[in-house]
């Protein structure tokens, strides 16, 4: 199926090397897809993809829609009024804010699956709207609201740099988190994962904090992939994240009350690897390694854990291997021999690794 999300051009390869600056985007982001996550049973997103914030409404290609997010963190710069959101620098290319934000409708594979779109400031707008509220006060308003003093100026940006004679009026201007430092606004998040949990995971027990740190890594890890892919479901399993890969991490990292976690993923590891062609004494070893290993995915924080679940991700994603069992072995391989550090976390035991690379592999089939 052709991934018409990035068909088009995309300019923001800049923007996607150097995402991991960008907490706040993240942050938001984060927010808004738990958000959509709470009323959807199948969505995704993605980072630096025509926008900063890109989210899918679905997971089948067809009939499928996007809303953009244009993020804009301004916790040291004025409130964005009409002038500001349509100033360009002469001496550059660049266009103006709400030029860049309404240039994605011209965008031929792209244009006719927009949703929403819409810019996000963490400092509220200075505009003119027809309301009764200033457009400070709103958490979001549309270019249709804003009164034709302020519209005027928007008009006569997207008429000299993109050529249209005409306001998309469905256009949103939305206040994002307001929050000056990162630590707050990742408090924010981190409070919108948690209430996330408990509502769609009220009998399990979890630490929040470990769970946010695996999904920052890996929105860190979709935006800055900077491959085009073809294949549309190549791109929805390597440049975003699904609302099924969410709860997937989720659940990887809580436990159900009176459960075992490792039940279910053993029994899916002993029909992938076929452990029952092994002596009793090597698979014995390698379960209670397996078990060891989540106890502690589940208990803390630790770079090697989440450096681990990157490099099976990358493996998959260029490596063509045929069994099971050839990743395993072709993963503990390339870490034994390549990352001293990350092997020293086993203790340079290849059945510690072993155990925990089919953890890792099995919650990828």
């Amino acid at each position: 199926m052709e991934n018409y999300v990035q068909s088009d051009e995309i300019s923001e390869e800049a923007g996607a090397k150097v995402f991991a600056k960008y907490w706040y985007q993240y942050n938001w982001a984060l927010i808004k897809f738990l958000e959509e996550c709470e009323s959807r049973t199948s969505c995704s997103l993605s980072i630096e993809c025509h926008e900063d914030v890109l989210i899918i409404d679905r997971k089948e290609v067809k009939d499928s829609q996007v809303s953009l997010y244009q993020v804009k963190e301004r916790s040291e710069s004025s409130n964005y009024t009409a002038k500001s959101l349509a100033y360009s620098n002469p001496n550059s290319k660049s266009k103006s804010v709400i030029s860049k934000l309404v240039s994605n409708l011209d965008k031929e594979h792209l244009k006719g699956r927009i949703a929403r779109l819409a810019l996000v400031s963490a400092t509220p707008f200075n505009i003119s709207v027809n309301n009764k509220h200033p457009s400070e006060k709103l958490h979001s308003f549309r270019w249709e609201d804003i009164k034709e003093e302020d519209s005027e100026v928007l008009l006569e940006s997207i008429k000299k740099e993109l050529s249209k004679e005409e306001a998309p009026l469905f256009i949103e201007f939305i206040k994002g988190v307001e929050a000056k430092t990162e630590v707050v606004h990742s408090s924010i998040a981190l409070n919108s994962l948690t209430s996330y949990i408990e509502e769609m995971f009220p009998q399990d027990a979890y630490r929040p904090k470990v769970i946010f740190e695996a999904l920052r890594t890996e929105l860190i890890r979709i935006g800055t992939n900077t491959t085009i892919y073809p294949d549309w479901n190549d791109f929805l399993k390597f440049k975003t994240i699904t609302s099924e890969k969410l709860n997937n991490v989720i659940r990887r990292r809580s436990i159900t009350v009176n459960g075992n976690a490792i039940i279910p993923l053993w029994a899916k590891v002993t029909e992938e690897a076929d452990l029952k062609s092994l002596p009793f004494v090597e698979r014995a070893q390698l379960k209670t390694a397996a078990t060891n290993y989540c106890q502690k995915r589940i208990q803390c924080v630790n770079s090697a854990h989440v450096q681990l679940s990157s490099e099976v991700f990358q493996v998959l994603e260029n490596t063509n291997l045929k069994t099971f069992n050839d990743y395993v072995s072709y993963i503990v391989d390339v870490i034994a021999s390549n990352d001293e550090i990350l092997f020293e976390y086993f203790d340079k035991d290849r059945t510690l690794l072993k155990a925990a690379v089919m953890i890792e592999l099995v919650e990828c089939v």
